[in-house]
């Protein structure tokens, strides 16, 4: 992205189009004219030219140093018939630890603009993305140590390597542009989330084909962190596209838009549950669809204290995870501001919005764990107590009553409404 150079024109309150013709018929018939005037220089045709190029492409160095397996660290030899598989599982290694770097300062840089930034509470949170920051950052220590196991050098830029570190460098440089606006970064952090998805799906099949069992672990692992992050940035796209083209408030749902894949019937049977979801709460004000997000997060509980099996176990707490993270976010965004603009309920936000704080924490540091890690029921049991606690401080100790007392049912009918809405995008944003 090129910087401007010379007077700025909007320091003279003018805005000038410097790329499109259509504003300007005469000068983009003159410069059509021009071109078909114009006769290439040299002599070569374009099978000439075509020749060339090939003898470029066959005689160009490769990019990216190859990686040479050699003795692993725990002194096992590789023998020469797995070099080769290892060779490219070093390559792929590599390529994900450079993403994973960029990654890295991708989402500080991030975290700087949008600290400078006002987005009116509807996008990313700085707690939000100091996670994804610091998920970026375990992600490259894993990968450090797995090229390290496999006899690797994690200082060599392999070809994969290479070329994912120039594809990373690209939306570095749209985040860190002191022009790009948040929904611009938001844009480009998609494309970078889709091809890290991708790149530890790739990775973590390569694993498992060549039998590294725990790499492979590792992979899954970080890949169910990369997807969080790919919803919750196709989220506050969304969200902040909404809310720039001024139709965050529709109340219609006919312009709601989802790709058909008449193959997918297990995601039809999900849309359907949830269209019977929101009908049901359709009519709900504020302060009952909030209670209602704690009675499904209690029941989401019970369900994961009554599973055995710790990968299930894992699955649900993802769920609970989810369900802790949209009420969260709509409560901070829309309910808790609409709150704190009464002087008698400030202090009962504040005091919420640090056991959100507590929440948030816990939520964190359970997602690190592996599922048979011997602190993962004693931290579930403590995220419980806490929810719980939460809960029922708000819906039966000062807050919901106090706000019945202040707010008159219209206007709480209207911000759940706003919350509902909000629930539903976010929604949408994970599928």
């Amino acid at each position: 992205m090129a910087a401007y150079e010379g007077e700025n024109p909007l320091a003279n309150d003018e805005v000038i189009n410097r790329t499109g013709i259509m504003t300007h018929p005469q000068s983009s018939a003159e410069l059509i004219l021009g071109a078909e005037e114009c006769v290439p220089g040299g002599d070569e045709n374009d099978d000439q030219l075509a020749l060339q190029r090939a003898e470029y492409l066959n005689e160009g160095l490769p990019i990216g140093s190859n990686p040479h397996p050699g003795k692993a660290a725990d002194g096992y030899e590789e023998d020469f018939e797995e070099a080769d598989a290892t060779t490219v599982l070093l390559d792929k290694l590599g390529e994900r630890l450079a993403f994973e770097r960029q990654g890295t300062r991708l989402y500080e840089s991030f975290l700087e603009k949008c600290a400078a930034l006002a987005t009116d509470g509807i996008g990313p949170q700085p707690d939000d993305l100091r996670q994804i920051r610091d998920q970026e950052l375990e992600h490259f220590k894993i990968l450090q140590q797995a090229i390290g196991a496999f006899g690797g050098d994690a200082t060599v830029e392999t070809p994969s390597a290479d070329v994912a570190g120039v594809i990373a460098h690209g939306i570095l440089q749209i985040v860190s542009d002191p022009r790009t606006t948040t929904v611009q970064c938001l844009q480009a952090l998609v494309s970078a989330e889709l091809a890290d998805n991708d790149g530890w799906d790739l990775l973590g099949k390569l694993a498992a084909q060549l039998g590294h069992t725990e790499l492979q672990e590792q992979c899954q692992q970080a890949y169910n962190e990369e997807q969080e992050h790919l919803e919750k940035v196709r989220g506050w796209l969304l969200t902040m596209t909404l809310a720039e083209a001024n139709v965050a408030e529709v109340e219609s749902t006919d312009a709601d838009w989802t790709p058909q894949d008449d193959s997918d019937g297990e995601a039809a049977a999900e849309d359907a549950a949830d269209a019977k979801e929101f009908a049901s709460e359709d009519q709900s004000d504020a302060l009952e669809l909030l209670a209602q997000d704690h009675e499904k997060v209690k029941e989401l509980f019970e369900t994961a204290e009554a599973i055995e099996d710790a990968r299930d176990k894992k699955r649900a707490f993802k769920e609970i995870k989810t369900e802790l993270e949209t009420h969260t976010r709509i409560e901070e965004s829309i309910f808790y501001p609409a709150m704190a603009e009464h002087e008698e309920l400030k202090d009962l936000v504040l005091e919420s919005l640090e056991e959100h704080k507590q929440v948030k924490k816990l939520l964190r540091e359970i997602d690190k764990l592996g599922k048979n890690s011997q602190m993962f029921e004693p931290k579930l049991k403590v995220l419980k107590e806490n929810v719980e606690h939460h809960a029922e401080e708000e819906e039966e100790g000062k807050m919901f009553p106090k706000v019945r007392e202040l707010i008159d049912a219209a206007e709480l009918s209207e911000l759940g409404a706003k919350l509902q809405r909000a629930k539903k995008s976010r929604r949408a944003a994970r599928k």
